[in-house]
């Protein structure tokens, strides 16, 4: 499996149409890469290595990330086991390290989008 961002720039570059499992209200925190390793650094440095929820505490759909990149959309079947959403359920990244994620998803695809 590939992540659904990777399948959308890939699409996206090929000029083909952006696939979205059905319905697309699925739900995901899109974290950037850089976030999570300076939540962990931070976790290292400090001497508090626990389990964090690293994210940006906020969700988007599937559908809404597609259109973020522009252009057709294909709908595909539901599949079998597809999680709907995630929610985090503790702040403790933020309590305990001070971390936050600094990179918006947004800015993300429209650095992308700004390319092409």
């Amino acid at each position: 499996m590939s992540a659904v961002i990777g399948i959308f720039e890939n699409q996206f570059y090929n000029k083909r149409p952006l696939t979205v499992v059905r319905p697309g209200t699925q739900k995901r925190d899109f974290t950037h890469i850089d976030d999570i390793v300076r939540g962990c650094y931070l976790a290292w440095k400090k001497g508090k290595q626990k389990e964090y929820m690293l994210g940006t505490k906020k969700n988007y759909t599937i559908l809404q990330i597609a259109k973020m990149f522009g252009g057709k959309i294909k709908l595909l079947p539901q599949r079998p086991g597809d999680r709907f959403g995630s929610t985090m359920t503790n702040n403790n990244a933020q309590k305990i390290l001070g971390y936050h994620a600094k990179e918006t998803i947004y800015k993300y695809i429209k650095n992308i989008v700004s390319k092409k």
